[in-house]
């Protein structure tokens, strides 16, 4: 960790759930309760995301894991999460996304209306990639060595 950083976490009252920079290596089940509205587990070296990680956090309605070190999700990562209005997977090591992720989310969660995903080093886009979330408003791919969008 930086000098001058402090590993935080806290689930507060207003629930809000935030775990930075906090050394964590992976995630699986998190113990979170389940009427959290907003999850942000931000800079630590966590590579891989679980199938069900985030299973029956049904009253999220933000998950920011941004600033990690992303480079695998699991297609069922974000199963059950009814409420998700805002992913943040920004700034991560993310170098494909696997096939169904979004179509898993829909069906699961027709909420999703902002997806940031800039500044990963995804390659390649398969055509219709987005198209399952039907609530999608916005998608940020900044920062991206894209050579192909098939």
């Amino acid at each position: 960790m930086p000098d001058g950083t402090t590993p935080r976490s806290d689930e507060n009252d207003d629930g809000f759930y935030r775990y930075c920079q906090a050394g964590m290596v992976y995630i699986n089940a998190l113990e979170i309760s389940d009427s959290v509205g907003e999850i942000q587990i931000i800079g630590n070296p966590i590579t891989t995301i679980l199938d069900n990680t985030f299973s029956y956090k049904k009253q999220c309605v933000l998950l920011s894991l941004a600033y990690n070190q992303i480079h695998s999700l699991r297609p069922l990562a974000f199963q059950e999460m009814y409420s998700l209005k805002k992913l943040y997977l920004n700034h991560n090591l993310l170098t494909k996304l696997p096939d169904g992720i979004f179509e898993e989310i829909n069906a699961q969660n027709p909420t999703l209306t902002h997806l940031y995903m800039q500044h990963n080093r995804l390659t390649t886009l398969r055509d219709g990639l987005f198209s399952p979330v039907i609530s999608l408003v916005y998608v940020d791919l900044q920062g991206y060595p894209l050579m192909e969008i098939s």
